[in-house]
């Protein structure tokens, strides 16, 4: 008689887990607006805060501090200005990076076309995740002077408030993706409506709407 043992079976083991579901549980069908199901709550909502004042004043993480002072040519304390935009409140890595690039690109443009290309450096962003608290992860892009005429412009853009204020600015930016009453923003994972709420003068908080009624055209 054989003394063989059998081999023992083997243990199932669950699939790993991402930071999100499949991109392919994500998509949306194009031809209708989609409703809201479990699967979408991971761009129920997020924030974007906006900060525009001189370098050591406005308030910084100290690691983005450091990024700053690696930059060539790097901004100085007390001389230069900064132009922060911070997305939050988005849990998937890859929704946080993608929402913060549009609301980057169409802040940007407006930036550009009201006080030209060369005011600011080229801006660089950066991407926290916050293991233990996902949600409180959050995607930054920073603009900053490094020149004594970058510099000008800005105080004098700023004394001359011809810049708009946070808010105002947010908004004009966000105009050419308005539809009705809601911002449209289109992502790898689908397009959704979003109702801008005010929290403050630098604090805006986007809501989404996906329902066919909140997303009708207005009057």
């Amino acid at each position: 008689m054989s003394t063989r043992r059998p081999a023992p079976a083997a243990v199932p083991t669950a699939a790993p887990r991402g930071d999100s579901p499949p991109l392919a549980s994500l998509s949306v069908n194009k031809g209708r607006v989609p409703e809201p199901t479990a699967g979408w709550d991971e761009k129920s909502n997020f924030k974007v805060e906006l900060q525009l004042g001189e370098f050591g004043k406005t308030y910084l993480p100290k690691s983005l501090e450091v990024s700053l002072g690696t930059k060539l040519p790097a901004p100085e304390k007390g001389k230069d200005f900064i132009f922060v935009l911070q997305v939050s409140d988005l849990s998937a890595t890859i929704d946080r990076i993608e929402i913060a690039g549009f609301v980057a690109n169409a802040v940007n443009k407006l930036v550009v076309d009201t006080l030209g290309a060369d005011v600011f450096e080229p801006a660089f962003s950066s991407d926290f995740l916050h293991n233990c608290k996902p949600w409180m992860s959050t995607h930054s892009y920073i603009w900053y002077t490094a020149s004594d005429e970058q510099r000008a412009a800005v105080r004098g853009a700023l004394a001359a408030a011809t810049l708009p204020s946070m808010e105002d600015l947010i908004v004009a930016a966000l105009e050419p993706y308005k539809e009705g009453a809601l911002y449209a923003i289109d992502t790898s994972t689908g397009k959704d409506w979003y109702r801008l709420v005010v929290k403050g003068k630098t604090d805006f908080l986007f809501l989404r709407q996906n329902t066919v009624a909140s997303v009708a055209p207005g009057p």
